[in-house]
């Protein structure tokens, strides 16, 4: 071992995570910090997700299924490890970074992460037809609530209630319930809990929110980085300062970033695609089968949380949040195309009436599974 190392679990074994990744536990010196291998299983997963989208796997409710629970396995995963020796060892290595979690050396990619499933398992729970999974989508989303609560990222508090309202505006009683009712008794109960750092950080900003007109003093340093940055985008509003000019000039929000770099007409474009895409995932939710528009009303939670998360973040820039999103949004795009052929080959009468295997739900409506999704033909009259 090098002289002056010191491991923090003080046993210095063999299998000792902060050991085995060079960790000196001082802090300052600039060493080497573990590798996480919760995102390497992360990684591992959305390349599967991956794969399934771009090579047009998604042929049936099946496919579709496949990819949801693979989402929601790798969820419980990413919730279960930083709880475990194993994680909290690694986690205690990560010394240089004083003010992060005490879980996760990137406590804002973890919860966005976690969002993104909060809101499919709320749209699953939503619609279970039975008690069981029922229960069992209950006790994941309090896994994920509660590990998105130890992450101490305000960013992530913010996304995941605005996919929960989501859920529950778009959603049935059940989920209402949920999100009205035991959310705020879960927060009742978990405030007391956080760590002096964050009621002072939170007490404080509040307290000085009359004066400065900023919540804390990281919302006003993102203020004053902002301003900075549009002062260098006025001299190229159009087509932006260029990516990767500066690569220092860290941005953290989406869309200031994609200003700043790209000019207007990037911001237009990214905009854009917000739109398109949501739009997608609404219509998805009114015309496909039960089952299928549970996701997709999950996957759109997903979505508009890490676009508010993105105003003072850049979730659409971090890999380990952008490929698990877009491979759902890949997803049900992949589930409307195949109904879109399918209700062409009905209307055209090549192929029977499509069959939907999915369990009757009496509170969902009568759907056209795809109908829908077709463009109306003009009017001659």
């Amino acid at each position: 071992m090098a002289p002056g190392w010191r491991c923090c679990c003080g046993r210095c074994s063999p299998r000792c995570w902060p050991c085995l990744a060079g960790s000196t536990g001082g802090g300052s010196s600039g060493d080497e910090t573990p590798l996480y291998a919760i995102f390497s299983w992360l990684k591992l997963a959305e390349y599967f997700l991956l794969y399934m989208v771009v090579t047009d796997s998604v042929r049936a409710p099946r496919d579709l299924r496949l990819v949801t629970w693979t989402l929601v396995a790798v969820g419980v995963g990413a919730s279960v490890y930083p709880h475990t020796p194993t994680g909290r060892a690694q986690a205690a290595a990560m010394m240089t970074f004083k003010a992060v979690t005490p879980y996760d050396a990137e406590p804002n990619t973890l919860g966005t992460f976690l969002v993104l499933t909060v809101g499919v398992a709320a749209a699953l729970y939503d619609g279970a037809d039975k008690q069981r999974t029922a229960q069992g989508l209950l006790c994941v989303m309090g896994l994920f609530l509660y590990t998105t609560a130890t992450t101490y990222s305000r960013g992530a508090y913010g996304t995941v209630g605005v996919a929960l309202l989501v859920v529950a505006l778009f959603g049935g009683r059940r989920v209402r319930r949920f999100t009205f009712l035991m959310v705020p008794v879960a927060l009742y109960v978990m405030l007391p809990s956080l760590p002096e750092f964050m009621k002072e950080h939170a007490v404080g900003g509040l307290a000085a929110l009359p004066k400065s007109k900023v919540y804390d003093r990281s919302w006003a340093g993102r203020q004053k980085q902002w301003a900075e940055r549009m002062a260098e985008w006025r001299q190229h509003p159009v087509e932006g300062v260029g990516m990767g000019v500066k690569l220092m000039r860290s941005i953290d929000n989406d869309f200031v970033r994609a200003l700043y770099e790209t000019g207007i007409v990037g911001l237009g474009l990214l905009l854009w695609l917000h739109w398109r895409v949501m739009k997608m995932l609404l219509h998805a939710h009114r015309s496909l089968a039960a089952w299928e528009q549970q996701v997709s009303l999950g996957v759109l939670a997903g979505y508009l949380g890490v676009v508010v998360h993105g105003v003072s973040g850049c979730p659409f820039m971090i890999i380990r949040v952008a490929e698990p999103l877009w491979a759902r949004v890949g997803a049900v795009a992949g589930m409307v195309a195949l109904r879109q052929e399918e209700a062409r080959a009905v209307l055209a009468g090549e192929a029977p009436a499509l069959q939907v295997s999915e369990p009757a739900d009496s509170r969902v409506g009568p759907r056209t599974h795809g109908a829908d999704l077709l463009p109306r033909p003009a009017c001659n009259t």
